[in-house]
């Protein structure tokens, strides 16, 4: 409605220089293209692209007011999750700062702080669902279905599980070593077409040391292969990470238990460690976070049953 509203007054006369705000987001992604990885930038050109152009894109810069870009990041965080609202408030400032080097943009604050969007609460495996589904993966012999055990066991990232070699697990020691992830995303030349790349992990943080779970450590050793082969397939060619989604996808509907998101895996592990007794810089180390707080805000979430523990525990030297 806003673009469409700026679109009719279009018969106001505007400085002959006059810029849109899709020239000014194609100049910084050409910018920041060389100092980000490609997974990034393919990450930042589809938040531009999905979200920003749409609705600001057409307008001219000489005529965007922060009432614009304040409607435009209110409804954002309504639509969107905070995730989402995270990269796009990065890429929309991160425009607007270039933009004003330049002179362009000059009335905007381009310093603003994200808008608050409501936290959705992640859901993860209650113990039961865990169970029956380590139950039935116990009992495949593939790489893949060992693969999943392995995430449930360590928290491990999707992308680091599919680029995860044999060679990244050390045969005396059984120490995981996160040196890449494996990603699918969007082609650079514009074609629309996708590519499979490897990449450094997500963060230096992320380039982490974790132990083998014990129990899975005997089936480690008798699924092991050389040291070019991938963990997930058993051969020089890696799993994509959407094959390993539907893998997953396919041993929930097996074990009987409801559909969920691989990064669930994640949650879970992180809920279950807390609940353990965990205290969160280990934690924040296992999930390969610099932030403690990214580790207790976003991947924490204490179960009911924990939580009247406590209380309980609290509670014991009342007279009852």
């Amino acid at each position: 409605m806003l673009t469409l509203f700026r679109k009719q007054i279009g018969h106001i006369m505007l400085p002959a220089d006059s810029t849109t705000f899709d020239t000014v987001l194609d100049e910084w992604l050409e910018q920041t293209r060389p100092r980000v990885k490609r997974s990034t930038f393919s990450t930042y050109r589809g938040v531009a692209a999905r979200y920003i152009r749409p609705q600001l894109g057409a307008l001219y810069t000489v005529e965007m007011t922060n009432a614009d870009v304040g409607m435009f990041l209110e409804n954002a965080a309504e639509a969107y999750s905070p995730a989402t609202v995270r990269v796009i408030c990065h890429v929309l400032r991160s425009t607007l700062l270039s933009a004003q080097e330049r002179g362009l943009c000059s009335q905007l604050d381009g310093r603003f702080a994200p808008p608050k969007s409501e936290r959705r609460e992640a859901r993860t495996l209650a113990p039961d669902e865990q169970q029956k589904l380590a139950n039935w993966l116990a009992l495949c012999d593939g790489p893949a279905e060992f693969g999943i055990l392995l995430c449930m066991g360590t928290g491990m990232r999707l992308g680091e599980a599919c680029g995860l070699r044999w060679g990244d697990i050390s045969v005396d020691r059984y120490i995981i070593y996160i040196r890449r992830t494996l990603q699918r995303i969007a082609a650079q030349d514009g074609s629309g077409r996708t590519e499979l790349i490897f990449s450094s992990p997500k963060s230096a943080s992320s380039a982490r040391a974790i132990p083998v779970p014990a129990p899975l450590c005997p089936r480690l050793d008798a699924l092991r292969r050389p040291e070019d082969c991938f963990v997930l397939t058993g051969s020089e060619a890696p799993m994509e990470p959407r094959r390993f989604q539907n893998r997953f996808k396919a041993a929930l509907r097996a074990a009987g238990v409801p559909d969920i998101n691989f990064h669930a895996l994640r949650h879970t592990f992180a809920t279950n460690c807390v609940n353990l007794g965990c205290d969160a810089a280990t934690l924040a180390r296992l999930l390969g976070h610099s932030d403690v707080a990214i580790t207790l805000n976003t991947y924490v979430h204490p179960s009911f049953e924990s939580m009247r523990a406590i209380v309980d525990k609290n509670s014991a030297r009342f007279p009852s």
